[in-house]
């Protein structure tokens, strides 16, 4: 009894070793992701600035007079301030907005660094479909529901797919972003248990591959 005891033990360290490294990988794959966001959405920011720059004039003054000229994050920002007990000028509005706007996209970020090798469907189309969601999710879901700007219907289809085109932009930027600062991080718990068996004694096998992570 005391001998299968013993036995178990070594195993019991390593599956909760398992589970520190485990929780170790999760914080890096969220700094990694983080960082990725922060580069996808500049670039989707210069995206959507030229697409708008391009875009009709008339649709341009449509899509501003539906949301009355004030972007949803700022509405966010505007309406926080006024449960402080604070008044926003426009310069302040347009800062916290601009803040707002980074954490999004940091917070997006972070959330796909530590989705992407847990959910492999999470990397469809190579972040295509991560952006995909989160536009319809958030552009034509939660911000309409919440009351930050009107319904989908009051916005010409250029403005959507504006939006639409942007977020895949993010999408694929972030992917792109942390494959290149190191692989899908691993998840089977038994993965650094593994070990290869040289004559009589156990040899645990070598970690260089994991120096990207």
């Amino acid at each position: 009894m005391h001998d299968g005891a013993a036995r178990r033990s070594p195993d019991m360290r390593r599956r909760r070793m398992s589970r520190g490294e485990q929780g170790a990988r999760i914080t890096i794959d969220l700094a990694k992701g983080a960082l990725a966001g922060a580069v996808a959405w500049w670039v989707m920011d210069q995206v959507l600035i030229f697409l708008y720059d391009h875009e009709d004039p008339a649709v341009r003054r449509r899509e501003t007079c539906a949301r009355r000229g004030i972007p949803a994050l700022e509405v966010i920002a505007e309406r926080g301030a006024a449960a402080a007990g604070i008044r926003l000028t426009e310069r302040e509005r347009e800062m916290a907005g601009t803040a707002l706007q980074w954490t999004v996209g940091v917070g997006m970020g972070a959330v796909y660094g530590a989705l992407r090798g847990r959910l492999p469907a999470a990397r469809a189309g190579r972040g295509l479909g991560y952006g995909a969601v989160a536009s319809l999710l958030v552009d034509e879901g939660l911000i309409p529901l919440f009351g930050l700007a009107p319904g989908p219907e009051a916005f010409p289809w250029q403005t959507h797919a504006r939006g639409f085109v942007g977020h895949l932009v993010y999408g694929a930027v972030a992917e792109a972003v942390l494959s290149r600062l190191g692989g899908i991080a691993r998840t089977d718990p038994g993965a650094d248990d593994r070990e290869r068996t040289v004559g009589p004694l156990p040899v645990p096998i070598p970690r260089e591959h994991e120096r990207g992570l």
